[in-house]
């Protein structure tokens, strides 16, 4: 007599017997779109603390409007120094303003639907060039610089066009590596309620 084969297979799925899923499902989309925002907010923090400003301070301001002549000459020299200072290539840029429109001006946007954040620098233009852009990864943009065979009396232009090459300076990849090393400690307690 042949013996009838046993079958232990389980025909369920075992994780609905532990805990309570939609209830944790909830709680986590809730708390995953707080966690987002935050990690964009990390990451646009860390790529503006890259970008040095090359302008000249409050206290070097004050100082030369109303310093000694000496402190006058030594902070016009100092000022002078740093605005001619450029970024090695493979370095984040310098910002030549502070306002609105400069290159730290750097935002990020929460999109729910798709639960992702993007963070990026406001784009502008110099002669129909991305400017953020050209200096995240290099480019060949037109500069305007002083015209070598310019003499008084000439034809020549003072100013003369020129295309230039621009070595890649990234900033964001930079502000994210930095930004990265911040990302666990969002996650932690984030299932502090008990949910079974």
């Amino acid at each position: 007599m042949a013996r009838p084969k046993l079958d232990f297979s389980l025909g369920y799925d075992v994780t609905d017997l532990f805990f309570d899923r939609a209830g944790v499902i909830r709680q986590l989309d809730k708390k995953k779109l707080d966690r987002l925002k935050k990690m964009g907010g990390k990451v646009r923090d860390a790529t503006r603390r890259l970008i040095k400003v090359k302008a000249a301070t409050k206290m070097q301001l004050d100082k030369l409007r109303t310093g000694s002549a000496q402190q006058r000459a030594r902070v016009r020299a100092s000022v002078d120094k740093k605005l001619r200072m450029k970024s090695e290539p493979g370095q984040p840029p310098y910002a030549h303003a502070t306002g609105e429109k400069g290159i730290r001006t750097i935002l990020f946007a929460l999109e729910p639907r798709k639960e992702m954040v993007v963070v990026g620098p406001v784009k502008f233009n110099a002669k129909g060039k991305d400017v953020p852009h050209v200096l995240q990864e290099g480019g060949e943009v037109e500069a305007i610089t002083r015209n070598p065979r310019w003499r008084k009396g000439s034809r020549e232009p003072f100013f003369k066009r020129r295309k230039t090459k621009i070595a890649a300076r990234p900033y964001m990849d930079v502000g994210l590596d930095k930004a990265i090393e911040k990302f666990p400690d969002l996650f932690s307690g984030m299932l502090q309620q008990r949910l079974f």
